[in-house]
């Protein structure tokens, strides 16, 4: 793959690609218009940092920034997952610095420009050039604002973003109630109003960017336990929607069954909630009887934490009570101790084992997974393999337990993986999936073509056999779902903040205890 190929993959396409070139030529045709250099100067770097956090979007998300963008861009989360990326930030380092300097001297360049075109007869003539060369510059910048507005463009999706933040200073005042009846959703069932009849036992194991290109032939060495599960078990191919495709957005999702759009709170706003009026399936389980465990590598980044004391899961286990040993291996093996803990107290319980070894951009190396699985290519193929591995031990353990018959497990990715998509080549369309070993009958699904992550929260109570009267979005939609979403953000942003009840406080956004 040559070079020019290779960029266009690691930022989502050609016309991701031209995009940045326009903003580049844009910024470089104003800069070229300042004269005073002080001005210039300030220009240079502000532009320079859009340019390098525009390129960073495109890296991590194939979009420009955008809502998913702005959710991680708080000190915590940064510093919290630094470590994997020191290569990149000293790219970026290196790009700031070009730009930076190329905008500085763009006015020297144009003139240098401009006193070259002046040796020919046509642009040598005082009345005209001035004239000629700032609607040069116009019909750039204007040429370039026209493209960039294009759907999905850098404008386009800034629109977008301002949108979705502007949409939380109105969801106050349009209330909690006034936005569901706007969503035609009268009869929604808030969480005080949640009744519930215990089922079966229930595992969720949520994947870290474990999309299903990983379960094709060309993976075939890596995944040989999900893919023996995904014969074996009931398989759903599930589309990945907006508004869930970051990890705790996902887990916002699976929870409600809302896409987890909070404005320019981001969920910096569970900081300050007390309760919940938006009804979950952590509501379902605590009325239930449920005795509900949540087992996750950090659950303080990315606001984890708060959004589960919100909605009642309350026994949430990480770095904070497992020490250093918390990494996938550990998340399992103390899953192990806790289910038999339930079992010994016959409580019915509901594991919730959330993955973190996978994440992009090159997995994250356990020395000890060498002792289980053989080498591969390189440490996100070996991981990939390690958790493929610690997935098939554990449903072995459960199968060995003798639980399997009253216990459902879900299996499925938090959401696709970011960055270069350039590996699943050959795999076809990327997206995500279910896997559990409840029958197709009891997860009472009508259409599996149209199945969303936004579906799952009411696909785990249905294949668990759980009376309920918790009702999903989902049960509100036409068939286009995703057209639904994308039409109704502002509407959705009202519902998930105001339905939230919170400790009036005048901070803004927390910028150390962000989101993800």
């Amino acid at each position: 793959m040559d070079t020019l190929n290779y960029f266009i993959l690691l930022f989502g396409g050609e016309f991701l690609i031209l995009n940045v070139l326009l903003l580049i030529l844009s910024f470089f045709v104003i800069s070229s218009m300042l004269k005073n250099n002080y001005i210039r100067s300030i220009f240079s770097v502000l532009a320079a940092i859009i340019i390098d956090l525009q390129i960073t979007s495109l890296y991590y998300t194939q979009s420009f920034i955008n809502y998913q963008f702005y959710i991680h861009s708080n000190a915590r989360d940064i510093l919290g997952m630094i470590d994997l990326y020191y290569s990149e930030i000293v790219l970026l380092f290196i790009f700031l610095v070009s730009f930076i300097s190329l905008f500085y001297f763009s006015y020297k360049l144009a003139h240098a420009t401009t006193a070259f075109l002046c040796r020919f007869s046509f642009f040598n003539n005082n009345r005209y050039k001035q004239i000629i060369l700032n609607s040069t510059r116009i019909l750039i910048v204007g040429g370039c604002i026209m493209v960039m507005n294009f759907d999905k463009g850098v404008i386009d999706e800034a629109l977008d973003f301002y949108y979705i933040l502007q949409s939380s200073t109105n969801s106050n005042r349009k209330g909690f109630d006034s936005a569901l009846s706007q969503l035609k959703m009268e009869d929604y069932v808030s969480s005080e109003n949640i009744e519930a009849t215990k089922g079966k036992n229930i595992i969720i194991i949520s994947l870290e960017s474990f999309e299903q290109g990983y379960l094709s032939e060309k993976f075939a060495d890596l995944t040989p336990n999900l893919r023996a599960l995904k014969e074996k078990w009931t398989y759903n191919a599930i589309l990945p929607n907006e508004g869930s495709s970051w990890t705790s957005g996902s887990l916002y999702t699976c929870l409600t069954g809302f896409p987890a759009f909070f404005g320019v709170d981001g969920n910096a706003i569970f900081q300050t909630a007390h309760h919940s009026e938006i009804s979950s399936i952590g509501d379902v389980f605590e009325k239930a009887g449920y005795k509900t465990t949540f087992l996750i590598e950090n659950a303080r980044f990315s606001g984890t934490q708060e959004m589960l004391h919100t909605f009642k899961i309350d026994n949430i286990i990480d770095k904070e009570t497992l020490g250093a040993k918390s990494r996938d291996k550990d998340l399992f093996d103390r899953a192990k101790l806790e289910i038999r803990s339930n079992v010994a107290n016959k409580n019915p319980f509901v594991i919730f084992i959330s993955t973190v070894d996978t994440h992009f951009p090159d997995g994250i190396l356990d020395e000890r997974m060498k002792a289980y699985v053989s080498p591969k290519k390189n440490d996100l193929e070996f991981m990939v393999s390690a958790v493929d591995y610690l997935v098939g031990d554990f449903v072995h353990f459960l199968d060995n337990e003798k639980l399997l018959s009253n216990t459902v497990v879900y299996i499925f990715p938090d959401h696709l993986k970011m960055g270069d998509p350039s590996l699943f080549d050959g795999t076809g369309k990327r997206g995500l999936y279910l896997i559990s070993n409840a029958p197709e009958e009891d997860l009472s699904i009508k259409d599996r073509s149209n199945l969303y992550q936004i579906d799952l929260g009411k696909i785990i109570l249905k294949g668990a056999l759980i009376q309920n009267n918790q009702k999903f979005m989902t049960d509100y939609l036409p068939k286009n779902k995703s057209q639904f979403i994308q039409k109704n953000v502002n509407l959705l942003t009202s519902v998930n903040s105001s339905g939230l009840l919170r400790f009036y406080s005048n901070k803004k956004r927390d910028t150390e205890d962000g989101n993800d």
